[in-house]
């Protein structure tokens, strides 16, 4: 590194959205326990953008827009869609590209369970059976339906027009900020 320059861990966004050289990453995230964040490194812990590999760009669209209500500027004829939720973005876009996208060897198929889940988190547990029935009434297959969880907390599951598994549930341990993320204390 050149002299003079602060090595990238270091800085820090500006409360006018740029970037301060010198800051430690932790007092620039001070609202997360310093030890999150391992000295010298670049990879910040958060998630940016989550984006599932879609068949049917259209259906998918319809799925999540006109029947879960998320916003999205996107359209039938989109490239990409990306959805206004809190904290982490979501994105659909077409599978075969998405598999193009990672490598031209890939195969863009998808069957069975990948090993990985959505959550949706909810204030009640009422919330849950509300949910699963709006994502029925959607389009979605419900995979598990609402009930005592072992971990103590009451959630079920539906797949996605893609088969994508979301679990929507209720810990009752969770607290929620004001924009619906949820307040972790660990």
């Amino acid at each position: 590194m050149e002299a003079g320059r602060t090595a990238p861990y270091s800085m820090a966004p500006s409360s006018i959205g740029g970037w301060k050289a010198g800051l430690p990453i932790k007092r620039c995230f001070n609202s997360l326990p310093a030890h999150l964040y391992a000295v010298g490194t670049t990879l910040e812990p958060r998630i940016s953008i989550i984006t599932l590999g879609v068949t049917d760009f259209p259906r998918s669209l319809r799925f999540y827009r006109d029947g879960l209500g998320w916003f999205t500027r996107a359209t039938d004829s989109s490239d990409i869609a990306f959805f206004h939720t809190t904290g982490t973005r979501f994105a659909i876009y077409p599978l075969a590209k998405l598999a193009e996208d990672i490598s031209g060897t890939l195969s863009p198929t998808r069957s069975g369970f990948s090993g990985i889940t959505l959550a949706h988190n909810v204030r009640t547990r009422k919330e849950v059976a509300e949910v699963l029935a709006q994502a029925l009434a959607a389009g979605a297959a419900i995979v598990k339906a609402a009930q005592v969880a072992s971990w103590g907390g009451y959630s079920g599951y539906f797949a996605d027009p893609d088969g994508y598994y979301w679990e929507v549930a209720f810990a009752p341990g969770f607290q929620f900020a004001e924009d619906g993320s949820i307040i972790l204390d660990e």
